[in-house]
């Protein structure tokens, strides 16, 4: 697809049961760039938050990973809700604390984005986050393709 003067193809495209990554590349000039898309399925406009924390969880894991085996800049974005940003911002922040100075201190980030959580119910979500992942450490998303087979799987283990 051609934009203005971008040339825009999208090279990969997996599907999660939470979430869509893709690999674009963007080309203008003879110049090519690769672009990593993430897009959270499981935050709908008319939700204050998603069902559970470790959804979300998985998806900023997802990106970090991301980050640690590429160099290209990364987009993330959710399917509707205008506040996601500041909650991705503040979550992922905390989490990469939590990893790389043992450290937890909701409040004092919030104030670091300058008071973007804008209601209770997000910054009690963030909590939630924060809670979940010291509890857990260990999120996996599956792909759709693998969704059968790892609900079998499940099935075998709990016989």
């Amino acid at each position: 697809m051609v934009f203005n003067m971008y040339n825009v193809s999208v090279i990969k495209v997996q599907n999660y049961a939470n979430m869509i990554s893709r690999t674009i590349s963007l080309e203008c000039g003879g110049v090519k760039r690769i672009v990593y898309h993430y897009q959270f399925l499981s935050w709908k406009s008319d939700q204050g938050k998603p069902s559970h924390p470790s959804l979300f969880i998985q998806f900023v894991l997802s990106i970090i990973k991301e980050e640690i085996q590429n160099i290209a800049p990364i987009i993330v974005h959710s399917t509707s809700r205008k506040d996601f940003a500041n909650v991705y911002t503040c979550v992922d922040a905390q989490m990469r604390s939590i990893v790389e100075r043992n450290d937890v201190n909701v409040h004092s980030n919030v104030l670091k984005i300058r008071n973007q959580i804008k209601s209770l119910e997000e910054f009690i979500f963030v909590h939630d986050c924060v809670l979940e992942f010291i509890r857990v450490k260990s999120f996996e998303d599956i792909s759709i393709e693998n969704l059968s087979k790892y609900l079998d799987s499940i099935k075998k283990e709990s016989k």
